[in-house]
């Protein structure tokens, strides 16, 4: 039956952190606090409110300061850390913004490819039956690049280079690389390239003579489907004239150590580092590496054999490159309706468009000026504070110091916390629940069969209440039957319902 789908049951849409283990979750709320990033920043104060109080209290030395400062400055600050987390808050929204119109697009181009795709291949001379089938298989990898492009836009923003994730490489591990640059450059990046001669990216002939294997050929697709072998150099810049290094393909063994799709560095290290215990946990793990097992020495061999050979740095800009030769193909063929090539290129745009702006948010911090200041003049604030409150608070002067820090201090902490709104921080932002829980299970649904038949679904006897002015004790009349009865009647019903 074309019209059965299989199910795939995942999240809810707006439940994206949901976990079945409530005292867990309880531990994860408690923990997103800022006050745990913030806590030596606060302790320190508190600190040196403990000795400001001890001097005013055991010394002769009147140390109390007119508490002016604190009425013309501390609002100001209040202002300006407001201000901060505001501006913070709309950086998240703005990704937030990009992750839907990246969901969208993928909904809009999935079910265009699906549903509106011919499975003809003109002035071929494949049987219909293998033209379907070729269609097929076409229309799925395409919508599997989809997904790929959700996923490397995720590792992309992380930073995480390359292919080798447990939930990107088997997308993508056919595709050629190009040796595009990264649109979210890092400092040392920008060096490196400011370091290189014109002259170093040239490649001795004479060392690529003999790399003629299966990775300088890749598979084309004409205009009548038909695959063929290709020289890489004939539909893009080949990789031995840009980098010297192709992609490499890993044997099956060595996909069982593909990185992790999810990969928070030192989660554990996080928890310890609510108290002073992180000098410790580096200790332990330094240790460990020194006495690692042959598998993990062979786990780390293939790794850093995989990330040095990767050639692309923009991989989810790459990838809208073969989208878009796709939809070049399906034009060449000329047996596509219009509107359907136009709603794939504009999903296609939509999808760079949304990568860009990604890149605008990540690259695009506050000034570095501002915020050197702005600390300078709270911490500065700070030190002051116990001054001018310890003739009136005497001992109180300690908590109230800290109260004061870890509101000030944890407003600041979590606004920059939320400007690294793509890493693993408690308040990072949750990418995975796009590009699982929405993006992979929409396409496995979309993709368990084939489009479905209008006539099906409509002239279906449970469709009975189609003309029904409500629902409760209403006569339920068939599809069929209404058909029988003619136009007339039905106009006269769809009357009723005005």
């Amino acid at each position: 039956d074309s019209t059965t789908h299989h199910g795939f049951f995942s999240e809810h849409a707006t439940g994206s952190r949901e976990n079945a283990n409530a005292a867990l979750s309880f531990l994860e709320y408690v923990l997103a606090m800022s006050i745990f990033r913030c806590w030596h920043i606060v302790l320190a104060f508190t600190i040196w409110a403990a000795i400001v109080q001890l001097l005013q209290e055991y010394s002769q030395i009147d140390i109390y300061i007119p508490n002016t400062l604190i009425k013309v400055v501390g609002g100001l600050l209040g202002f300006i850390t407001g201000q901060r987390a505001n501006a913070s808050f709309e950086r998240y929204n703005d990704g937030r913004t990009m992750w839907a119109n990246i969901v969208n697009a993928s909904r809009s181009f999935s079910r265009t490819v699906w549903f509106q795709v011919a499975d003809t291949m003109p002035d071929s001379n494949m049987s219909p039956e293998e033209a379907k089938a070729r269609s097929t298989v076409e229309k799925k990898t395409a919508l599997n690049l989809i997904e790929a492009f959700a996923i490397a836009t995720k590792h992309y923003l992380r930073g995480e280079d390359g292919i080798y994730y447990a939930d990107l490489y088997h997308l993508v591990k056919f595709l050629p690389a190009y040796a595009l640059p990264a649109g979210i450059v890092s400092k040392n990046d920008a060096d490196q390239s400011l370091m290189v001669a014109p002259d170093d990216d040239e490649t001795d002939d004479d060392t690529l003579a003999g790399d003629e294997g299966e990775h300088n050929k890749t598979k084309d697709v004409d205009e009548q489907g038909q695959d063929h072998d290709v020289e890489q150099g004939d539909t893009f810049v080949s990789r031995h004239e840009a980098v010297q290094d192709s992609r490499q393909t890993l044997s099956r063994s060595e996909e069982l150590y593909l990185l992790p799709a999810h990969n928070p560095k030192g989660d554990l290290r996080q928890v310890f580092d609510v108290w002073p215990f992180s000098q410790i946990i580096e200790a332990f793990k330094s240790f460990r590496k020194r006495h690692t097992t042959p598998t993990a020495h062979k786990l780390a061999k293939m790794r850093a054999r995989a990330m040095n050979e990767m050639t692309s740095k923009n991989l989810p800009f790459e990838i809208t490159l073969y989208l878009g030769s796709y939809i070049a193909a399906l034009i060449r063929r000329k047996n596509q309706d219009t509107p359907a090539l136009n709603n794939m290129t504009n999903a296609l745009q939509q999808l760079v468009a949304s990568l860009t702006e990604l890149e605008r948010i990540l690259t695009t911090p506050l000034p570095r000026s501002f915020s050197t200041h702005f600390w300078a003049v709270l911490v500065g604030w700070m030190i002051f504070i116990p001054f001018q409150i310890v003739d009136d608070m005497t001992w109180l002067t300690i908590p109230a110091t800290a109260i004061l820090a870890a509101i000030f201090f944890g407003f600041l902490t979590a606004g920059e916390e939320i400007e690294s709104e793509y890493n693993y921080h408690p308040s990072s932002f949750n990418m995975e629940h796009f590009t699982q829980a929405v993006i992979h299970h929409e396409i496995r649904a979309i993709t368990s069969s084939a489009p479905p038949n209008p006539y099906d679904f409509i002239f279906d006897e449970s469709n009975n209440l189609a003309f029904a002015l409500e629902t409760r004790g209403a006569t339920r009349v068939t599809p069929e039957e209404w058909v029988a009865r003619g136009a007339d009647e039905i106009q006269a019903a769809l009357h009723k319902l005005s």
